[in-house]
């Protein structure tokens, strides 16, 4: 059996399908997902979450975490930063990674407010952007 502490498992899958050993089955998930997902959908979410065990994902755990807890706080979903945020310590991020990851995720959702509010032209957007990383 894995434990949560193991740095094989990466994502949201390492809590949630750690005491499972990686299989990816329906009754191995806990019952905050079996008592609220469609029961039909529960076999198809268990193996989409076994795509984030650390075998074939190619973020490491903490950085996985870190955008769980960037979309969270964004979205928001209590639920899920009480999740990322446990996760995000558990797999090693500091207080500064988590402060930096929830900044960044403000500030983007700052810009997109801002611009799909004021609707500024998405084709000078990408034309400025473009400009900016090709060094012109």
């Amino acid at each position: 059996m894995r434990k949560l502490h193991s740095m094989a498992l990466t994502g949201f899958a390492a809590g949630l399908l750690a005491f499972a050993g990686g299989m990816a089955a329906a009754q191995d998930l806990p019952n905050f997902v079996k008592n609220t997902f469609p029961k039909q959908s529960l076999n198809a979410t268990a193996q989409e979450l076994a795509v984030t065990d650390g075998k074939e994902f190619s973020l490491p755990a903490k950085y996985s975490e870190l955008i769980g807890l960037a979309v969270a706080a964004t979205v928001p979903c209590r639920y899920c930063i009480y999740y990322h945020q446990k996760a995000a310590r558990k797999f090693g991020a500091s207080e500064a990674e988590i402060r930096d990851a929830l900044y960044q995720a403000g500030v983007v959702r700052q810009f997109s407010t801002i611009l799909n509010g004021m609707d500024y032209s998405e084709d000078a957007f990408k034309r400025e952007v473009d400009k900016i990383f090709s060094g012109q």
